[in-house]
C-alpha cells in the first residue's frame, strides 16, 4: 500500500527475462498494457527474444493493424487451450 505503481511496473520490466503479452482487443485499447509492451520492446534492441506473444480472440489483420512487427512473430493462440499455451511457453523458455 502506498507504493508507486509505475515504479513497480518498471522494476518488473527491468528484472524480468521474458514478458508474456496477451494481445487482445482490450489490450489494443488500453494505454498501460501498450506502455508495458513498449518497455519490453526496448529491452529487445540488444538482447534475445523477450516478448512471448499470445493472441486472444484476434487474428493476423488485427495484430498487424496494431503492430506489424508483432504480427511477424510466431505467437501462441488462446483457442488452443491452456495446456497447449503452457507447453509453448515452456518450449520457448527451454530454447533460451
Amino acid at each position: 500500500m502506498g507504493d508507486s505503481l509505475r515504479a513497480s511496473i518498471d522494476y518488473g520490466l527491468t528484472n524480468s527475462r521474458y514478458g508474456v503479452v496477451i494481445l487482445s482487443k482490450d489490450f489494443f485499447a488500453k494505454h498501460w498494457p501498450v506502455q508495458e509492451l513498449n518497455g519490453l520492446a526496448t529491452r529487445e534492441v540488444n538482447a534475445n527474444r523477450t516478448i512471448l506473444p499470445i493472441w486472444h480472440k484476434v487474428g493476423f489483420e488485427e495484430v498487424r493493424g496494431f503492430s506489424p512487427t508483432l504480427a511477424d512473430r510466431v505467437a501462441a493462440r488462446s483457442e488452443q487451450g491452456l495446456g497447449r499455451l503452457v507447453e509453448q511457453i515452456v518450449d520457448a523458455l527451454d530454447q533460451a
